[in-house]
């Protein structure tokens, strides 16, 4: 619709932000490799189920990314409703975590299990300290500068829910990449 209205809002000519167009595809694309056979973290489940289940893990952490990244903050509302529905009936019985990278970590733990959130955890760490490392070597960030690590938590557990197995048994037996 992007294309067809030209960029343009239809009714006021308001430009529209490519943003929406690329993050629409960046969606449909990650929707496409969640319905790949064998993806999926929740077990037994038919492809359907793991699909559906994936794609509400989806759409729960690009919008989580994608705010964390512009405001670098992560709405707890978000992340509350990703541990109940992650967790299904389980009852938290623990109040809430306070910081937002910590409810995410929540919401990763309710969907992966605790093996899957090792994987998130250490994919996302990985990718923060390369991030960071790379920003501050060119200058883009500074010395102390905070930078969102929301998004690499959302990279991380995408990346589990995928392939948790494979990547958990390359952190347990690196081989010759000496990890």
């Amino acid at each position: 619709s992007w294309v067809l209205l030209r960029g343009q809002c239809q009714f006021c000519h308001d430009p529209i932000s490519v943003q929406y167009p690329l993050i629409e595809l960046l969606s449909g694309g990650l929707w496409v490799l969640l319905a790949q056979p064998g993806v999926g973290r929740l077990g037994p489940l038919e492809p359907l189920p793991n699909l559906l289940a994936g794609g509400l893990l989806l759409s729960l952490l690009l919008p989580l990314a994608l705010i964390d990244l512009r405001t670098m903050r992560l709405p707890e509302p978000l992340c509350r409703w990703g541990v109940i529905s992650g967790l299904g009936e389980k009852l938290l019985g623990a109040p809430a975590l306070g910081l937002g990278d910590a409810k995410l970590a929540a919401l990763l733990g309710a969907w992966l299990g605790l093996q899957g959130l090792a994987v998130a955890c250490v994919v996302a760490v990985v990718l923060g300290a390369a991030f960071g490392l790379a920003g501050r070597l060119s200058g883009w960030l500074g010395p102390k500068q905070p930078f969102p690590f929301g998004p690499f938590l959302a990279v991380g557990g995408l990346l589990s829910w995928l392939a948790c197995d494979a990547l958990w048994a390359l952190l347990i037996n690196p081989g010759p990449m000496g990890l």
